[in-house]
């Protein structure tokens, strides 16, 4: 079977979109071709000034990804994507006995990354002020999320420490993480 991508993307260069013409004659796995088109959009849109990359000492990133085992995939997917509401970018399975999802938050190219092993993936939080956090400056969006998540049966539980209860509300994710949605910017 022999699949064909076409995407054009606003602004695209020609000579980007003649590479990926290229390129789609030789045989790319699906993560393959992601990759490969990942770079090429990625140094185009660099090169036009479309995003920033984030500079570190010694170091510029273009993209964050936070990856984490979990052996409750499923109901990983469906906290992330139906309770929180973050979008999925990407699922891939049979990659060296891994399968993963990966979630993208609007417009940043920072990532989240969820993987379950066929051997097995335990992965139980640390410490209860393990924290993935979401800066949401309008209180009517978390009152929406919260109630959601609540009705999928995951409630607001107690802080480990109380600043977080001050402007937020902290759930427990399938695997025990938890994720804070704080009312306020963090933007200086």
């Amino acid at each position: 079977m022999i699949l064909i991508f076409w995407i054009y993307v606003k602004g695209m260069t020609k000579k980007t979109r003649l590479c990926l013409y290229g390129r789609s004659r030789i045989a790319l796995t699906g993560s393959e071709f992601l990759l490969y088109l990942d770079i090429v959009l990625t140094n185009d849109y660099r090169k036009k000034g479309w995003f920033k990359n984030m500079e570190f000492k010694n170091f510029t990133a273009a993209q964050v990804r936070i990856a984490r085992p979990t052996d409750k995939f499923e109901e990983i997917i469906d906290f992330y994507q139906n309770g929180l509401g973050l979008k999925q970018i990407q699922q891939f399975k049979g990659h060296r006995g891994y399968e993963g999802v990966i979630f993208g938050l609007p417009d940043v190219h920072y990532h989240l990354e969820f993987i379950r092993h066929i051997d097995g993936s335990p992965c139980p939080a640390p410490t209860k002020d393990n924290l993935l956090v979401f800066y949401i400056t309008d209180k009517n969006e978390i009152n929406i999320v919260s109630e959601r998540l609540k009705q999928m049966g995951y409630p607001e539980v107690e802080p480990e420490n109380g600043y977080w209860k001050e402007q937020g509300i902290t759930v427990e994710d399938p695997d025990g993480w938890r994720i804070v949605l704080m009312n306020r910017s963090y933007l200086k």
